[in-house]
């Protein structure tokens, strides 16, 4: 395995160590406190989520409603009646779609974010996405209260001569990720936020997957370049922590465009630090 590492260091210029790797080894930001935020594994390290066979066609029919029935900016607990012996609920909800910088600001809610309008570059806002986390969380449910409501969709279903049956959820006034995506011409770069809160947010990958990763350095401020050996696809990650010390939001940079090449990534990722 090749590894290779290069450091420069200069009054006013940027810190990078480069590492290229078959992805077997990880690198992690913290935030002021020293706690680890955003760290990296390898996809086996970490737990997977498999849907049982037998809940295959359960889960399709609830998927397939999902995508039917409930438009942008909805959301609903879904319940099926076919191939659901246990009655269970699945919550489903979709993201709020706007097409304007100062609407995606407004429905954000968070001026100290600074989601800009442009990037730097000549890059303008083009679309953006909004999830809201929703009123209601079905883990925390009991097992009595998740029956009863299974129970009422069952009969609300039945009334209406379908096999399934969504009750509609509202929406707290809390994001928990926001995705704007800037375009110049053909190219486009997005910058998602995820609303990390008080805990930790963790990327992995399959070991097999070429890549190199950077450790960024600027006035202060530590960020993860990713590159992709297969692909034009680049994204740069750094964290920002809540002025108001409730918690803290990743930042993300993504761009899959050839024209755009890392320099020009890492200049938009300085001019947001500003």
């Amino acid at each position: 395995m090749k590894h290779k590492v290069k450091l420069l260091v200069a009054a006013g210029m940027l810190v990078a160590v480069s590492s290229a790797f078959g992805a077997s080894h990880w690198l992690s930001l913290k935030d002021s406190k020293g706690n680890v935020v955003y760290e990296e594994k390898a996809m086996h390290e970490t737990p997977s989520m498999v849907t049982p066979a037998s809940d295959l066609n359960w889960m399709g029919r609830v998927n397939a409603i999902w995508d039917n029935e409930l438009k942008a900016g909805e959301a609903g607990i879904i319940y099926v009646e076919a191939d659901n012996p246990e009655q269970k609920l699945e919550l489903r909800f979709n993201p709020f779609e706007l097409n304007d910088a100062a609407a995606f600001q407004e429905k954000l809610g968070h001026p100290e974010l600074n989601i800009p309008a442009s990037l730097e570059g000549g890059y303008s806002f083009k679309r953006g996405t909004i999830h809201f986390g929703p009123a209601i969380d079905l883990q925390v449910l009991s097992q009595e209260e998740k029956h009863n409501m299974a129970q009422e969709l069952r009969e609300q279903a039945e009334q209406s001569g379908k096999d399934y049956a969504i009750k509609p959820v509202e929406f707290t006034d809390e994001f928990w990720n926001a995705k704007s995506v800037y375009a110049k011409g053909e190219e486009e770069v997005s910058l998602l936020v995820l609303n990390l809160g008080d805990g930790k947010n963790t990327a992995s990958w399959e070991e097999t997957i070429q890549m190199t990763k950077t450790q960024l350095q600027e006035n202060g401020k530590d960020a993860i370049l990713t590159q992709y050996a297969d692909s034009a696809r680049m994204e740069l990650v750094w964290i920002v922590e809540d002025p108001y010390k409730r918690g803290n939001y990743q930042f993300s940079l993504e761009s899959n465009s050839d024209d755009i090449d890392a320099e020009e990534l890492k200049l938009i990722w300085k001019a947001l630090l500003q």
